[in-house]
């Protein structure tokens, strides 16, 4: 298979950051904020836990159907372009948000807009650079670039909160926006402006590596790419379902500032996702990715007996702690398989079609508001998790062999 070109050191991990930010961009703004958002929103339109949940169904289930399009064209177009069209839909997607006077228009700009922004400037395209920079070591980078979803996960929500306290959730939204222009588009610039780097991230465009390139019926038909995607859907349904209703579980408890400790306890889970991640990603170089799929979703079952069996702040903060090392291996666990099993110019395509079972995610947090509204608990969700957590951790045995990437 053609090797990917070569990088300086210092080159290498520029592109680490440049990934590093997007993500951080791309995922906090549209992922890890809406937990610090679903509060007011109950308040102002005055909606279910179930209506509320729903936002994200509809984003993520949207974000599967355009996943492997987006995919598709990262592998044929400049990442330069993909990221700042990305960057466009994403400032689109906050002013229109902040419009809102209805939730169902929040519902029409969290299934249309914020789905391309998300893709086009997040993990997809972050993961993607990372495999053309680095023929080796790279689950290191993998884990390390991967962080910035947690990094955005981490700031962007206590912004989010100080912004809804001081102005309002709509001016909040607005500033979100703002702050997001003003770290992407100088950086990409400065990225960009290397013609090293353009040339080798842009390495699945070029003709010598056409050869490489899969067809997605020879994609689909593999193990290779079905047990890997089938791995991370327990930890992905656990992560939303929990995530997503977090500010429920704590206004459950009874605290009096519910939204401030909704933006500290994501803090909390973010801060141990970045652990996880960054343990998934130095081992996925030495170790079997099989074990490290399941210390992924043992960590996770163990987070889902906690929360459910929270009665306080601190036992469901715990809850929190576990959950954040086992998700923090979604991200890295899929980009390292993937990528030592199919090669580079296929990477993005691969990625993009492994977002089918994004409606898996998509219906946890729905489910988990439908069980709250009918029994009065998520518990039922929850032990239903832990049953998928043991059957998808038998099918991982099957995972094939690395068959090398670059």
């Amino acid at each position: 298979m053609t090797e990917s070109v070569s990088l300086k050191t210092s080159d290498q991990w520029l592109v680490v950051l440049y990934s590093f930010l997007i993500q951080a961009v791309g995922i906090g703004i549209a992922i890890y904020c809406f937990a610090t958002f679903s509060l007011p929103w109950l308040d102002e339109f005055g909606a279910s836990r179930r209506d509320i949940m729903l936002t994200t169904f509809w984003l993520q289930l949207a974000t599967g159907a355009v996943s492997p399009f987006i995919g598709y064209a990262i592998d044929k177009y400049p990442i330069r372009r993909i990221v700042l069209i990305g960057l466009v839909f994403l400032l689109l997607s906050v002013w229109l948000a902040s419009l809102a006077s209805e939730l169902w228009q929040i519902w029409l700009v969290y299934a249309s807009v914020l789905p391309l922004a998300s893709t086009l400037l997040g993990s997809l395209a972050g993961q993607t650079v990372i495999v053309r920079a680095f023929a080796e070591k790279r689950g290191v980078a993998f884990g390390i670039s991967a962080l910035g979803t947690n990094f955005g996960g981490l700031v962007f929500p206590l912004l989010a909160a100080m912004w809804i306290q001081d102005f309002g959730w709509r001016e909040a939204l607005l500033y979100l926006g703002l702050f997001a222009a003003l770290t992407v588009l100088p950086l990409t610039v400065l990225v960009f402006k290397r013609k090293e780097i353009s040339d080798t991230i842009n390495i699945a465009s070029t003709s010598s590596v056409v050869e490489d390139d899969l067809t997605t019926g020879e994609i689909v038909r593999t193990l290779r790419f079905w047990i890997p995607v089938v791995g991370v859907v327990p930890l992905s349904m656990s992560f939303s379902g929990i995530q997503f209703n977090l500010g429920g579980l704590i206004r459950d408890l009874g605290v009096a500032n519910d939204i401030e400790l909704t933006s500290q306890l994501t803090g909390v889970m973010v801060i141990c996702m970045m652990l996880g991640k960054l343990f998934y990603g130095g081992m996925g170089d030495r170790l079997n990715h099989r074990i490290l799929f399941w210390v992924a979703n043992g960590l996770t079952a163990i987070a889902l007996c906690l929360v459910m069996t929270s009665s306080s702040a601190s036992s469901l903060t715990i809850g929190i702690v576990f959950l954040g090392l086992g998700t923090g291996g979604i991200l890295p666990l899929l980009a390292l398989t993937i990528s030592s099993r199919f090669p580079v110019a296929s990477f993005a395509r691969v990625m993009g079609l492994s977002a089918i079972t994004i409606p898996f995610g998509a219906m946890s947090p729905v489910l988990a508001g439908w069980s709250y509204d009918s029994f009065g608990t998520y518990n039922n969700l929850f032990i239903s998790l832990l049953l998928v957590i043991m059957v998808f951790s038998l099918v991982v045995f099957f995972l094939p062999k690395p068959t090398g990437s670059s």
